[in-house]
């Protein structure tokens, strides 16, 4: 159980993230691809979703707590370390706001932006508890990806408030 909750845990992480980082490709990923961008897009984010959501669900059955999922607020250490519960939380409402976007109208998209603090919470609990992580090539390279995360997120802001002006 413990090679598949780290696979869950490690590939989810990737695959959310390059769905994230994806849209500052959107025109090259039709090019190339010769699909649509949401398409790939949705690929990507819905296989990350699936990996994401049993990385808990394995770990809870493995030590049979589902308390796994709630949040630990006992100290700001304890909080970040188990940063996975409050990013699980976070990755859904951003789903749903995609999910329900006609229904949010505009305000959607600031709501789905939860998905990169989903994310940099996601990185931190994979610092600070994950084993895969002590590799320091892996380290390395999850945390560069967790920074082009970040980077992809100021970037759309930046452009979507220059078509709002």
């Amino acid at each position: 159980m413990s090679t598949g909750l780290r696979f869950c845990g490690l590939f989810g992480f990737l695959s959310l993230s390059l769905g994230a980082i994806m849209n500052l490709l959107k025109k090259e990923i039709k090019t190339t691809l010769g699909q649509p961008f949401i398409n790939v897009h949705h690929i990507f984010v819905l296989t990350g979703l699936v990996l994401i959501t049993i990385h808990p669900v394995l770990f809870a059955l493995s030590i049979r707590d589902f308390s796994v999922f709630i949040p630990d607020t006992s100290s700001v250490l304890s909080f970040l370390t188990n940063g996975g519960r409050v990013a699980i939380i976070l990755i859904y409402i951003g789903f749903l706001a995609a999910v329900f976007r006609s229904a949010l109208k505009g305000r959607w998209v600031q709501i789905h932006r939860f998905m990169y603090l989903a994310l940099i919470f996601g990185v931190i609990h994979a610092n600070l508890l994950g084993q895969d992580l002590s590799d320091p090539i892996i380290r390395i390279l999850y945390n560069v990806l967790a920074g082009v995360v970040i980077l992809t997120g100021i970037l759309k802001m930046r452009h979507r408030h220059r078509l709002m002006k």
